[in-house]
């Protein structure tokens, strides 16, 4: 009893210090109170925080700075003997409605209980209207003593409340939109702390806690860089620092090669690199070239070498030597004038003779001057060359080609130009001559047909019955005797062509025969017979695969058939006439084989008998017979005649002074062909063309040559005296024709 009358004593007392201190007490505030020596170094009622090491009371647990926020530092213990955190319940619970642990979680469930033997009370405090009921000291709900000019936190039973729109902070009511604060980050702008008042104030001499400041706080409380960091003024810098080079760095760094944004050294002044140029905004290294400035890694001011510099030089007799690096300039010596020659790999005036120049020695030897300075013999010349200007070179009138000295008047081999061979004949005047490919015949020849070997030529009879022997010679022979292929035994059996092996006959009755050169077979065999039929004339330069035959009666109807040398038909082209006079109607004429294409003029005549657009020169061919292809039109083309086919153009014969001439390949057109005036008054049916020039035999025995589109002022004579003409061929290199008197076949080179 008396232990009971002890305890409810001991309560009693200490209510009456609880109110005593509650009407006025002097307790100091949180976190003025230094403590952290032991046993007991903070007033009743507080607790030591282990992080600040100052004394608290009521639950207010300090967040780090100076605001006062509840954290989560643990208290030591005090003298009261409470838990580590000062208001640890004895079950352990916590009230979230004021911030503070509960006394008792039960008390929740049950309803208010008194202090002494946790009967209810009515609310969660201890009952003090009774003197009988002691308090309980370990009862963390006793009401605090204001620490601050705040208002206190009202008790209710669901913990500490704070009316609107103050909130809870640390024990205290705070109004924060009055400018109050909890913490820091309740204040506004960078560099701003919360004291333990629970008002904003500037924060000084350290970093930024909420990361407004992106550098730091400087002792006035300013947000400014630190080192490292991008500023645009020396203001922007945190002091010991000024903005250079747009970083905050470590000094001024002012000097030409210094820099305080070097990569990985960024707020450092540091001395740039070897071969680097100051940054911009600071004097430039000068100079150029060789000689320029730079910063060399090691002084903050431009490094400048002293190396050589530009080119030694010999002008004439003159030497220039190579200068010396002065500041950035080229620094030049003055120029030396060489009593003799000016050598630049031998320093200057020490050569008898300017490199790389050229002399005759005096036996005629060319000789060179050497990089050192001295005359050097060459290969001496040979193969009727001389010695001219320190160069073997052809004495005149002869001209160089390739390694030997030709006269182009007169060398075979280089015939009025460097490589034009006569191909055995002789040149004269720059021409090659004409070369006899055979002897003298027995009769005037008449060439018909060529192929990549042999000419082929017949001689006619000159008694009756009249016969016409063929025959073949090499193209490349001189006055040799031909090889009779063919003896035409039956008058008026005249060669027309060969193709492959097969010599073409025609005869008087109207029969195309094949004679196989060289064969077993003594005799013809008739390959394909129209008593109105007849061979297509002179395949000339153009060597076919397939023989062509025209059959026309020139009133009802024209064909066209190709065979081959074993005789088979190989295609046919054909056109119906309508030549109904005097109604008008097609005329055909001037029929021409090259290769497989034949070629042909069609006169298509209105009723007055006027040629009309339908006109002109035709074209078709074995491997398209079907397709008729118009090469040139108009009303004047009939009185054309065909005379050569080649791979350059169609010439053809007009009535007057002039050969005419179809482009090839050609396409279907109706404009009058080219007209080549040769200046003649005598042409002939003998032309022919290729890529370099037109070639025709004028009347008075000469064979010329001009180009095409300026034949007047380009003819010139290539042979002359051949007499008359029969037969004109060429291939890549030479021209062939047949002559007489004397009778012979003719070689000539283009």
């Amino acid at each position: 009893m008396k232990s009971n009358l002890a305890v409810l004593s001991s309560a009693l007392f200490a209510i009456q210090l609880l109110l005593v201190a509650g009407c006025g007490s002097q307790d100091p505030p949180n976190g003025t109170v230094a403590c952290g020596a032991q046993p007991h170094p903070c007033p009743e009622g507080y607790q030591c925080s282990t992080r600040t090491k100052t004394c608290w009371k009521g639950g207010i647990e300090p967040a780090g700075d100076a605001g006062g926020n509840v954290g989560g530092d643990a208290f030591s213990p005090s003298d009261s003997g409470q838990p580590s955190d000062g208001f640890a319940q004895a079950d352990g619970s916590s009230n979230s409605a004021d911030g503070r642990t509960d006394g008792n979680t039960a008390d929740l469930a049950t309803g208010p209980q008194d202090a002494l033997n946790d009967t209810p009370s009515g609310d969660d405090r201890p009952d003090v209207s009774s003197p009988d009921l002691p308090l309980t000291d370990g009862d963390a709900r006793l009401p605090d003593a204001p620490s601050s000019p705040d208002t206190p936190i009202v008790q209710g039973d669901a913990g500490a409340t704070c009316p609107s729109p103050k909130v809870s902070c640390g024990g205290q009511c705070v109004d924060l939109s009055a400018g109050g604060c909890c913490a820091a980050t309740d204040c506004s702008g960078s560099c701003m702390t919360c004291t333990t008042d629970h008002t904003c104030a500037p924060l000084k001499g350290m970093d930024d806690p909420t990361n407004r400041c992106a550098g730091t706080c400087d002792a006035t409380g300013a947000c400014k860089a630190k080192k490292g960091q991008a500023c645009q003024s020396a203001t922007a810098c945190v002091s010991g620092t000024t903005c250079a080079d747009g970083y905050c760095c470590d000094k001024a760094c002012s000097g030409t090669c210094e820099a305080c944004d070097v990569a990985n050294a960024l707020g450092t002044c540091t001395t740039l690199s070897s071969g680097a140029q100051p940054r911009a905004g600071r004097t430039a290294c000068t100079g150029s070239g060789t000689c320029v400035g730079t910063c060399n890694g090691a002084s903050p001011a431009c490094f400048y070498t002293t190396a050589a510099c530009g080119t030694a030089t010999c002008t004439s007799t003159n030497y220039q030597a190579a200068g010396t690096c002065n500041q950035g300039t080229c620094a030049m010596p003055a120029v030396q004038s060489c009593s003799n020659a000016c050598v630049v790999a031998s320093g200057g005036c020490t050569g008898v003779c300017s490199p790389t120049a050229v002399k005759c020695s005096a036996t005629g030897v060319p000789q060179l001057c050497s990089s050192a300075g001295g005359w050097q013999d060459q290969t001496d010349c040979q193969n009727g060359f001389t010695c001219s200007a320190g160069a073997c070179a052809c004495a005149s009138p002869k001209t160089t080609c390739g390694s030997t000295c030709s006269d182009l008047q007169t060398d075979s081999n280089n015939c009025g130009t460097c490589g034009h061979g006569c191909l055995g004949g002789t040149c004269a005047l720059g021409m090659c001559q004409p070369i006899a490919v055979t002897g003298n015949l027995a009769s005037a020849p008449t060439l018909f047909g060529i192929d990549a070997t042999y000419l082929y030529y017949y001689l006619p009879s000159t008694t009756v019955p009249y016969t016409a022997d063929a025959y073949r010679i090499s193209r490349s022979t001189t006055g040799a005797a031909g090889s009779m292929i063919y003896t035409s035994n039956q008058g008026l059996d005249f060669p027309y062509g060969v193709v492959g092996t097969k010599l073409i006959i025609y005869d008087a009755a109207g029969l195309m025969s094949g004679f196989t050169i060289g064969g077993s077979a003594t005799t013809k065999s008739p390959l394909a017979e129209n008593i109105y039929g007849m061979m297509m004339p002179h395949w000339r330069s153009l060597q076919p695969t397939n023989y062509a035959q025209i059959d026309s009666d020139q009133s009802t109807a024209m064909s066209f058939r190709w065979y081959n040398s074993s005789n088979s038909l190989v295609a046919t082209y054909s056109e119906s006439t309508l030549n109904v006079a005097p109604t008008g109607g097609f005329l055909y004429f001037s029929f021409f084989a090259a290769g497989n294409t034949v070629y042909w003029i069609r006169q298509v005549q209105d009723s007055s008998y006027s040629a009309t657009a339908a006109s002109g020169l035709y074209a078709t061919t074995s491997s398209a017979p079907t397709t008729r292809t118009q090469l040139a039109g108009g009303t004047e083309i009939g009185g054309c005649t065909m005379i050569d086919a080649n791979s350059v153009s169609i010439i053809l014969l007009t009535p007057s002074t002039y050969y005419d001439r179809v482009p090839l390949p050609a396409g279907v057109g109706t404009s009058y062909p080219q007209s080549i005036n040769t200046g003649s008054t005598t042409v002939t049916e003998f032309a022919t063309e290729d890529a370099n020039g037109f070639y025709w035999a004028d009347t008075s025995g000469n064979i010329n040559r001009c180009a095409s589109v300026n034949c007047l002022s380009t003819s010139v004579v290539l042979a002359t005296g051949q007499g008359t003409l029969k037969g004109f061929y060429q291939d890549a290199t030479a021209l062939y024709w047949a002559r007489t008197s004397p009778n012979q076949i003719i070689r000539l080179a283009k």
